[in-house]
């Protein structure tokens, strides 16, 4: 398996806890116990990059909701579509806090996610947002 398969699983289970299917504690918990394919799937590097990133996520969130809604004037996180919220959420996540994660490569791969689960415009939504992020780090 790749990374990029388990970064789709791991979006998978970001965007549950934001479509009404409990919070992080409990959807951890339902992956723990998970009798599905694509949990099965993950194993070595792949397994601990989801367990890492789901409990960073956990761990930052607040931090990562604050970064992300300082790109945006007037929003909310409930206003974000809970898709581009999750692929942002992961994508912070792993320019903030992951240091062996290529920044072109975390932008690019949220922008694939957006593209693949978003709306018409998603891809340019999440774009945006984590090039005004990834100045940020760089200055």
């Amino acid at each position: 398996m790749s990374r990029r398969k388990a970064r789709d699983i791991t979006f998978k289970y970001i965007y549950s806890t934001l479509y009404g299917q409990g919070n992080l504690d409990d959807v951890i918990e339902s992956i723990i116990t998970a009798d599905s394919n694509e949990m099965q799937s993950l194993e070595g590097e792949e397994k601990a990059y989801f367990d890492n990133v789901i409990l960073g996520i956990k761990e930052h969130e607040q931090e990562i909701d604050k970064m992300i809604l300082s790109k945006l004037k007037n929003w909310t996180i409930e206003r974000i579509f809970k898709i581009d919220l999750a692929v942002l959420r992961l994508a912070v996540y792993e320019i903030m806090y992951v240091p062996e994660m290529p920044l072109k490569v975390a932008v690019n791969e949220a922008v694939e996610l957006a593209k693949k689960y978003g709306n018409d415009s998603s891809s340019n939504f999440v774009n945006g947002v984590l090039r005004e992020i990834i100045k940020d780090k760089e200055n």
